[in-house]
């Protein structure tokens, strides 16, 4: 999956690929490559073939790379984040540490069955730092870029996690800080404690909702954007559960649906028509499931 930094200064490019300062020092290329794919969540993977890409993006110019110690499929008797994304970008570190720009995220334990009431994520000030140690170790580095936390701990302070990732700054085990699926609220607390210099945030056509207040914040606080799902993560899952339920009949909704993506990239105005048209493809959805229109109809 792919991922695109909002706003920030260009400042030239490199290989081909743009590039951008974040405003607080990180200079990073525009579309940053978002690593989550190379191992296992969508299906068996290739962990050779993830390598290729990462080389790949990288000859290609694209050296934000963004990964999480929760992506990847557990180690069997390993208890908590899977961090075997992380081990396979530290590959692609060996050689090109110098190349690359590193963001990788904390705060979903990959824990499951903890309780009842259990979150699945911790914030608090020691797990902060032993996160951020696993990470460190698994990635082969003595410094990651971008520090993210992936989703907040309700259950603590921002402000004390967010001070937790300020001592990693200041040990020098991390440069610039970043959060992932906040609110407004919680991106101005925990600005009030240490610059945040990138928000991460699903946005797209079927998720706008961070430009009312998200984007307004980031903007105040100095942040830039970096929005994942550019293709419509909710919409792609739809599809791709129509699709292996009905068959290639719901071809045409796909079809559907990616013309009008990219027509809102090229005519904002378009917009408008995203509504209308999503209704339309889940009345064909369910015509077709139904069998009022039979599944091979293109």
């Amino acid at each position: 999956m792919s991922g695109q930094v909002v706003g920030g200064q260009d400042v030239g490019a490199t290989g081909g690929a743009r590039r951008v300062d974040l405003g607080h020092g990180l200079e990073v290329s525009r579309l940053g490559f978002g690593g989550m794919a190379i191992t296992h969540v969508y299906g068996e993977t290739d962990p050779a073939e993830g390598l290729r890409t990462l080389h790949h993006a990288v000859d290609a110019g694209v050296t934000f790379i963004d990964t999480a110690d929760v992506y990847g499929q557990p180690r069997e008797g390993v208890e908590g984040p899977a961090g075997t994304n992380e081990e396979l970008v530290a590959q692609l570190l060996r050689d090109r540490r110098d190349e690359v720009q590193l963001a990788t995220k904390f705060g979903i334990t990959g824990v499951p069955n903890q309780g009842p009431g259990a979150t699945g994520v911790r914030g608090d000030a020691a797990y902060v730092r032993s996160a951020a140690e696993a990470s460190l170790r698994r990635l082969g580095t003595d410094v990651i870029d971008l520090y993210y936390l992936h989703r907040r701990d309700v259950s603590v302070p921002i402000e004390e996690t967010v001070g937790a990732m300020a001592e990693l700054v200041a040990a020098g085990k991390v440069r610039y800080l970043g959060l992932s699926e906040v609110t407004a609220t919680e991106l101005r607390a925990a600005a009030a404690v240490h610059a945040i210099s990138a928000v991460q945030s699903e946005w797209s056509i079927w998720s706008r909702d961070v430009e009312a207040q998200v984007v307004p914040a980031a903007v105040e606080v100095g942040a830039i954007g970096w929005r994942f799902g550019l293709a419509c993560v909710g919409c792609c899952w739809a599809l791709m559960l129509l699709t292996f339920t009905v068959g290639v009949g719901a071809m045409p909704v796909m079809v559907a649906v990616s013309a009008v993506m990219l027509a809102e990239r090229l005519l904002p105005r378009t917009r408008r028509l995203v509504p209308a048209v999503a209704l339309g493809c889940i009345a064909l959805g369910l015509l077709i499931l139904v069998g009022v229109v039979p599944p091979g109809l293109h």
